[in-house]
């Protein structure tokens, strides 16, 4: 992924992307965008999301084949953008009254990676996904526990972990997924 920018976030980084630069352009638009991150809501895997959200956040993890995978989010922030037939002319002519305007929203992902969490960001406008922004916060798996336990499906923990090559040990995580061993 190449960055247009990256900022300093709380425990890590945002890198904006290349691909969304129309977007992301002027600081205003970043800042409509970073007030709908911040406002999203976020449900774990499996989770019941609004139809058109969850299809577009399904065709995600299968395109990018994104494991891990502890929750989406979708934001309730909506945001005026041009028509992607029309983003050419954004910013500059903003004030024409033939720039169509869309209303979009942000949909995310939030997975496990081994330097802690990746939190990826899509402009979803309604005929496409445009990658916007991935957030690296950094974080450290915690030792004997499960990564089904470290992304929050702990249904899915098989009871026992094995952490840094070591043999397998009952899992530590406070969900009582040890008593599945």
């Amino acid at each position: 992924m190449n960055a247009f920018l990256i900022e300093p976030i709380d425990d890590g980084e945002r890198a904006w992307t290349t691909i969304a630069e129309p977007y992301i352009t002027l600081p205003t638009d970043r800042d409509r965008i970073t007030v709908a991150i911040q406002e999203m809501t976020w449900y774990p895997i499996p989770a019941l999301i609004p139809f058109t959200q969850g299809l577009l956040l399904q065709g995600l993890l299968r395109d990018f084949d994104m494991r891990k995978v502890a929750q989406v989010g979708i934001s309730s922030t909506p945001l005026k953008f041009p028509e992607n037939d029309h983003i050419d002319r954004y910013p500059h002519n903003i004030n024409s009254s033939r720039l169509h305007l869309a209303t979009c929203s942000v949909v995310g992902i939030q997975r496990w990676r081994p330097t802690g969490w990746l939190r990826s960001y899509f402009l979803d406008t309604g005929t496409e996904a445009r990658g916007l922004a991935v957030d690296h916060i950094n974080a450290t798996h915690p030792p004997g526990v499960t990564i089904a336990c470290v992304t929050h499906q702990h249904d899915k923990c098989p009871g026992t972990a094995r952490y840094q090559h070591k043999p397998s040990e009952a899992c530590r995580c406070y969900c009582g997924c040890t008593s599945r061993t």
